[in-house]
């Protein structure tokens, strides 16, 4: 009873936390402005660990917004085996899986969602074959590529259902646009690259530059030389 007891404690005094920290996020002033509630490392994070189970590490709210800053402050569930690559020094994953702290975790802003970025099942359009859409989101990667360093790639996303584009930024290297292929614009432009590739690709890179933060600056100058090579492939 007395082990019962204590962890019942432990767990509402970490509620307590949780809350003071909620009010320090949400209302700066309200524990005082010499507080220290922001620096207290009390936001768990998955560190290490067998797949499925994590070792609990704290940061505090105060590292939390500058990681979220600088785009390396992420979330998930334990069994995200996506979350294991994210664990280092350099970036933190805050655990979802805590109760005393979901709510909490839940009002950071600009935090990556990792289950999220799982459940869209990106993959390279080459690797999606016989489909119109995959081949056009193909061509436009070569040409981007092409292009100019540093545009990001598109990506097949049968898991995005609610818009036809999502930028995706993680820690490191990757990044992507996630597009949907049952997306009504996308839709129609596969149909249309049946019948004129070069129209196609270009329609789409010119809405990509309009829709994606992910560009390199002067976007009418990819554009430009988008068009320019299209021109010198038309027969």
């Amino acid at each position: 009873i007395t082990g019962s007891t204590r962890e019942g404690d432990q767990e509402t005094t970490r509620g307590t936390l949780a809350q003071m920290a909620a009010g320090a996020l949400l209302r700066p002033g309200l524990w005082g402005y010499d507080s220290h509630i922001r620096y207290y490392r009390i936001l768990p994070t998955l560190h290490s660990g067998k797949p499925g189970r994590g070792i609990t590490k704290c940061i505090s709210l105060d590292r939390a917004l500058r990681l979220t800053k600088a785009g390396k402050l992420l979330k998930s569930h334990r069994n995200n085996p996506l979350a294991r690559k994210f664990t280092g020094s350099c970036t933190a994953v805050l655990d979802k899986d805590d109760p005393a702290f979901r709510s909490l975790i839940n009002l950071l802003p600009g935090v990556i969602d990792l289950d999220m970025v799982v459940s869209l099942k990106a993959v390279p359009p080459d690797q999606v074959s016989r489909q119109k859409v995959a081949q056009l989101l193909s061509r436009v990667n070569k040409l981007l590529k092409k292009i100019k360093m540093g545009c990001p790639d598109c990506r097949w996303a049968a898991g995005l259902r609610d818009r036809e584009f999502l930028d995706v930024e993680l820690p490191g290297s990757a990044r992507y646009i996630a597009v949907n292929p049952g997306g009504r614009g996308v839709e129609m432009l596969a149909w249309l690259f049946s019948r004129n590739p070069q129209l196609a690709v270009y329609s789409l890179i010119k809405r990509l530059l309009r829709e994606s933060r992910l560009f390199p600056p002067l976007p009418g100058s990819i554009l430009k030389k988008a068009a320019l090579i299209l021109l010198k492939e038309m027969p």
